[in-house]
């Protein structure tokens, strides 16, 4: 494994392209999906990233407008703001040379049409090997570098897939969850009353009542015909299993994976990320802790989502293959720093840059903790254990500016 937590994620090698994005349909079980497929500029083929979608009746664009009295506790600076996270995903992705596809759930679609009683995590599952095999029908596709990214639900998905085929070259998982879904509910849940309520004990009430919930669907003793939020029990009974072998099915698959974690997801603990990272040490598996970042993969003032998402993927994949042939390797100039570690060392470098420059770290109080120089395009590593865990500010300096960035060293 080679866990890193970057600030900002570096791409700085891709000449950027213009991409269209075109309505498809694909079959899946009895149902017609349609999606959208964002394509690169040029002839391809084109290495491909399909979006699997989040809890809820989502729509291609996984569209969430924040609204209500818990999103004014818990996300202040974006009540009222429309996230369409996939959206962002594949247009960001696309222009830097991948063809995206996203697509509406069956759920989203169907739902007036499908027994909400017999639905399960299978049934999204199917979707997903449905839409590997269409866009394996596309011209234009690389179809040895087909990758699935699963953000929050879909992140426990995805490896299910990739167990049972054989044309999967990647895992992207966003704020996904090693917790089993029963725990997991119930602490947002409990959250909620602590956070926006400051009412602890209606809280740990809550809490206790939804395990009791889900222990009673788990011993097949719920009433088939009441629903636990939204979900009927083979729903939820499916959740349950498939959460709970969340960490032994990434820990099988042997393709790279790619877990991007935001240190301030509400929906799912960092804990959850670090024991995912300590289990799967071997694996060929990267995790990336960003600062500021939601589980919507975005800040905490912008509905966008946050560059330091789409640069860390980049960043990754272009280090995992499957690189468009399309997009020429051009270097350019970003001020801007990128810097990941270990339990031993932090890594800091300066992004492309073509002469020598100098790093000076400082504590958060301003003393100077030491300073180095090295020349282009190398980096500076740092042994963490002469260091206190802590906020850290980096000063890099080349002939021509001089920039500053905070890290954060565990």
């Amino acid at each position: 494994m080679k866990p890193f937590l970057t600030l900002l994620a570096i791409i700085g090698c891709f000449q950027i392209s213009i991409s269209q994005e075109t309505n498809i349909t694909f079959p899946s079980d009895n149902f017609t999906i349609e999606g959208t497929l964002s394509m690169p500029s040029g002839t391809g083929p084109f290495p491909t990233i399909i979006l699997v979608h989040g809890s809820g009746a989502n729509d291609r664009n996984q569209t969430l407008t924040l609204t209500g009295a818990n999103a004014v506790c818990l996300y202040p600076n974006l009540v009222n703001a429309t996230i369409e996270n996939f959206k962002d995903l594949a247009q960001e992705l696309s222009a830097n040379g991948y063809a995206v596809l996203r697509y509406d759930k069956r759920t989203y679609t169907y739902g007036a049409q499908i027994d909400l009683k017999s639905i399960t995590l299978d049934d999204f599952i199917t979707d997903i090997h449905s839409a590997v095999d269409f866009v394996k029908t596309q011209p234009k596709i690389d179809t040895n570098c087909i990758s699935l990214l699963g953000h929050s639900q879909g992140s426990n998905l995805i490896p299910i897939v990739a167990l049972n085929r054989t044309d999967i070259q990647s895992l992207i998982s966003l704020g996904g969850s090693s917790s089993r879904i029963d725990s997991l509910v119930a602490m947002q849940i409990r959250n909620i009353y602590y956070t926006c309520n400051h009412d602890t004990a209606t809280g740990d009430q809550n809490y206790t009542q939804i395990l009791n919930a889900f222990n009673l669907i788990a011993n097949n003793s719920w009433n088939p015909n009441t629903p636990l939020m939204g979900g009927y029990p083979d729903f939820w009974k499916g959740w349950l299993q498939i959460s709970q072998m969340a960490i032994s099915n990434y820990q099988t698959v042997t393709v790279p994976k790619l877990f991007i974690h935001g240190m301030d997801d509400l929906n799912v603990p960092i804990s959850d990320a670090q024991k995912m990272e300590n289990a799967l040490t071997g694996t060929n598996t990267d995790v990336v802790y960003l600062p500021g970042i939601n589980h919507y993969m975005t800040s905490s003032t912008h509905p966008n989502v946050d560059s330091t998402v789409i640069n860390s993927i980049l960043n990754w994949k272009n280090q995992n293959s499957c690189i468009s042939t399309d997009i020429k390797s051009e270097p350019v100039i970003l001020p801007q720093i990128s810097w990941w570690q270990n339990d031993s060392q932090i890594t800091i470098q300066l992004a492309n840059p073509l002469t020598s420059y100098s790093f000076t770290l400082y504590d958060i109080s301003g003393k100077k903790i030491l300073q180095r120089t090295t020349s282009a395009h190398h980096s500076i590593q740092i042994d963490k254990t002469t260091l206190s865990s802590g906020v850290y500010i980096i000063s890099a300096e080349t002939s021509t500016s001089q920039i500053r960035e905070k890290i954060v060293i565990w």
